[in-house]
Parts: C-alpha cells; structure tokens; sequence
C-alpha cells in the first residue's frame, strides 16, 4: 500500500513539470527480467512506467539530438516458484513484492535513423518478494532503444540495464525490455 502511495506521489509532482517544460508523454509497459541473486527470489515481472521527455527545437524546426527525461515505474515482483515453495514450508506468508523508481535522465538520439542510447540515476525502493520488508536505494540505468516518430504519436522499444544500490542488501541488477506510446504536446 506504501508503494502505491509512493508512486501515485511522485507521478503527481512530476506533471507540472511535463506542462511546463515537456515536449512528450510516454506511457510505457514491459517486463523486468532479475539477474544474480536478484533471480533467486524473483521471477520475470511486469513492469509500467510513465516518462516526460524535453526535447529542443530550433527556430527551423529542427529537433535536437539529445533530450532531457523525467520518468518513474514501478514492477509488481513475482516470488520465483521454489523461493516461494521454501517460504511457505518455513510458514512464512510469501506476498509479491515491488520496485518503484523515480529520477532524472538524458538521451542522445542518432541523426541518421531512429536509435538511441540514455542514461540515468533514480531513487528506487524495493520490496523483494517474501515478508514485507521495503528499503529505498539509489539506481542507475543505461539504455538503448528504437523511436518512430510521427506528427501525432511516437512509438518506442527500449532495451535497458538496471541496478541499484538497496540500504542494508546488495546491490539489485536486473534488465528492463519496455514498448511505449508517446504524445507529443
């Protein structure tokens, strides 16, 4: 419920800032794939997230190669079946878990076709699977990607790498495979 609360929070606060200074609203969906350790308790989960991106025009209606991103998501962890199976025998209650993530990046688009590669940091809190037990933390991110720009709507697939740095655990590291459908404004 924290979570919720927390993600409906920061989508909140970021809007003003898309009104005065975005140029693209980008509601995205995708899967989080866990890697490391991070996959001995969770599964391949869903993951939504929801981005404003700033990107300069020039006075010949050219659009500049890098931009500027505002973005926060959040992924519904799904216990991995033998964790659970292990929980549960301990008589523990094993509830599905979360990471949320808000923060600041850049891209740089290539002028030739449609690619493009972004870095960022985040604030991230995370919830395993398992008993509840929520930590914040701190993430970077790097990404690559495909955009098809049109005059009414922008349709993209990212690829990107994740990890964070959790408070009082390891760091976390998992890779994000996200479609998305902009609106211009």
């Amino acid at each position: 419920m924290k979570s919720k609360f927390v993600v409906l929070t920061m989508l909140a606060l970021m809007l003003p800032a898309a009104v005065l200074a975005g140029n693209n609203l980008t509601l995205q969906g995708g899967a989080l794939f866990p890697v490391s350790d991070f996959a001995e308790t969770s599964t391949i989960s869903p993951y939504g997230a929801l981005r404003f991106e700033w990107q300069d025009v020039n006075a010949l209606g050219q659009t500049a190669v890098q931009s500027f991103l505002i973005y926060g998501g959040y992924a519904l962890l799904i216990a991995e079946s033998d964790y659970k199976t292990l929980l549960e025998a301990a008589g523990q209650t094993v509830d599905d878990g979360g990471y949320f993530e808000a923060g600041l990046a850049t891209r740089v688009y290539s002028k030739a076709n449609s690619a493009f590669v972004g870095v960022g940091a985040s604030y991230v809190s995370f919830d395993p699977p398992g008993p509840p037990e929520s930590k914040p933390g701190a993430g970077l991110m790097v990404g690559l990607g495909l955009a098809n720009n049109s005059d009414s709507y922008r349709l993209e697939i990212e690829g990107r790498a994740n990890i964070a740095w959790i408070q009082d655990r390891d760091s976390i590291v998992s890779f994000l495979v996200m479609l998305g459908i902009g609106l211009p404004f």
